[in-house]
């Protein structure tokens, strides 16, 4: 079969319910995510979001029910069978619903069927060329820029340029061994040297305690499958603590952490970076199951307090937590507002597709401050990529869709 002359055939079908005295009006509904550009945006769990609009044009803010959506996405793989692809309706509960499905093969012939429950209401097609790859493929977009567009990534992010203000130029040819002084201290501190050159990846490491490489390893691999890095060099941090005080040697240190205090390179954390990757497989929570695994309606909730976060944070005082305790509970509506914005800045800043995004637009921006030849150094090992094999094919002058935008059906 040859993929690049393959149709891919988003179906939406709609079907209109009434539902405690709701009228849904499907066209009215609103789709939006990376999820409806597949061929473009490759990730393990593809997603978009559906919004629910009544006849009156206002968006629904409670579920209809769990089963007033459904899904069928089919295709077929490169010997017409069909593909292997699994799908979940994630009920936010507020009237919105998220779509996700992961593909174990690379797919043609794509369709995905959302139905509204009870009546049916002519279908609307999106039409894209293929193929549709699944995450475990090579098949790297050879430009960073336009891998960008595709992924409709913002155009800066103002932590990147605040992070890298201290660092306008770098040849790690003279800094480099006096950072591996510094931080070459079994006992007190983990860090790994990678170098990416050509999209293969390579590290040494030093430290007692290095096995959070993993993570950085994990993330690297997945970029460069998805798009051909810039060659680039870079230190790691491995530990929770941010390494590179303000009124010390300023040495450029990625890491997953930092504070006012300190300049470190701050990096998406890598427990979320691993839920984005592994979302749909080897992780039980992530950023979009949490959202739709909310089993009780706002106002049914159960007045309880939790404490999420790290006990390694220096800024830990709670010492007015009864005080905002009993604030919240006398703004119910001002809480609910709290909440809901909450969510809707996670959706826009801390999905799979943003963390890839910043990843990327972090890495090319780097790249281009260094002034040092990249080459790989001795003693370094190769992060090798997992044996996989697939067909990738690759095709130019794709129309663009932009997955950000929110569109009516």
């Amino acid at each position: 079969m040859n993929y690049c002359n393959a149709i891919f055939i988003i179906l939406i079908v709609f079907q209109i319910h009434l539902f405690n005295a709701i009228d849904v009006d499907p066209h009215k509904t609103i789709a939006w995510g990376p999820g409806l550009d597949p061929e473009k945006i490759v990730m393990r769990a593809r997603y978009f979001f559906l919004q629910l609009v009544d006849v009156h044009g206002k968006n629904l803010t409670e579920s209809p029910g769990e089963t007033f959506i459904s899904t069928e996405i089919k295709g077929q793989n490169k010997n017409t069978h069909p593909c292997r692809i699994w799908t979940q309706v994630l009920d936010c509960k507020d009237g919105s619903f998220i779509i996700r499905y992961r593909l174990y093969e690379t797919c043609s012939n794509f369709h995905i069927i959302v139905k509204f429950k009870h009546s049916d209401v002519k279908p609307v097609s999106i039409s894209a060329k293929g193929p549709v790859h699944e995450e475990e493929c090579y098949c790297p977009n050879p430009s960073v820029d336009v891998w960008l567009d595709d992924y409709t990534c913002a155009p800066n992010y103002s932590q990147i340029l605040e992070d890298l203000k201290y660092f306008p130029k770098i040849n790690f040819d003279e800094i480099r061994n006096e950072i591996i002084k510094e931080y070459d201290k079994p006992h007190s501190f983990s860090i790994c040297h990678y170098v990416v050159k050509n999209n293969r990846i390579y590290r040494k490491c030093y430290g007692q305690h290095v096995g959070f490489k993993i993570f950085s390893d994990s993330i690297l691999l997945s970029l460069t499958r998805k798009v051909v890095l810039p060659d680039f060099e870079f230190f790691m941090n491995l530990g929770d603590w941010p390494l590179v005080l303000k009124n010390k040697n300023v040495y450029p240190i990625f890491s997953w952490c930092g504070s006012n205090n300190t300049i470190d390179i701050i990096l998406p954390t890598y427990d979320i970076t691993q839920s984005s990757m592994e979302s749909m497989g080897s992780v039980m929570l992530d950023m979009l199951s949490i959202q739709g695994n909310i089993k009780t309606p706002w106002k049914n909730k159960t007045e309880k307090v939790f404490w999420r976060g790290r006990d390694s944070r220096r800024e830990r005082d709670l010492s007015d937590i009864v005080e905002k305790i009993n604030w919240i509970k006398q703004h119910d509506d001002d809480a609910l507002r709290i909440a809901k914005a909450g969510r809707a800045l996670m959706r826009e800043v801390a999905l799979s597709r943003d963390v890839f995004c910043y990843h990327v637009s972090l890495f090319r921006e780097w790249s281009r401050r260094l002034q040092n030849e990249i080459k790989v150094l001795e003693n370094m090992e190769e992060v090798l990529k997992p044996e996989y094999s697939c067909e990738c094919s690759r095709n130019a002058g794709k129309n663009k869709k932009n997955t950000n935008s929110k569109d009516e059906f």
